[in-house]
């Protein structure tokens, strides 16, 4: 669930029912990922749109995991869960043999 506060940030509803906020600005915390927003969505989607995937077959959560992991769910749906502690840009780089471990 997202709503703006008066202050600007946004509000996100966590996976684990906590709330997070963000204002745009990084992280005081160089290197760990607080929530997943439009930007690595998209990042992740370049991905999945060049194997062909298709975006309604992902579940993409908000909050990010340690580890982060990628399966398939019993409802036949790909789950990407962005680790919260690594470097998002080497974890999109494997992304796609992660997905193809799947499809394999």
């Amino acid at each position: 669930m997202r709503g703006v506060t008066d202050r600007g940030t946004v509000t996100v509803r966590r996976g684990d029912g906590r709330r997070g906020y963000s204002s745009g600005c990084p992280s005081p915390e160089v290197g760990v990922l607080q929530a997943v927003t439009l930007k690595e969505i998209q990042a992740i989607f370049e991905v999945t749109d060049r194997m062909g995937i298709h975006r309604e077959a992902l579940v993409i959560p908000l909050a990010p995991r340690h580890p982060g992991r990628v399966r398939r769910l019993p409802n036949g749906k790909l789950e990407i869960v962005v680790d919260a502690e690594a470097d998002f840009a080497s974890w999109l780089a494997a992304l796609s043999a992660e997905l193809r471990k799947l499809e394999g």
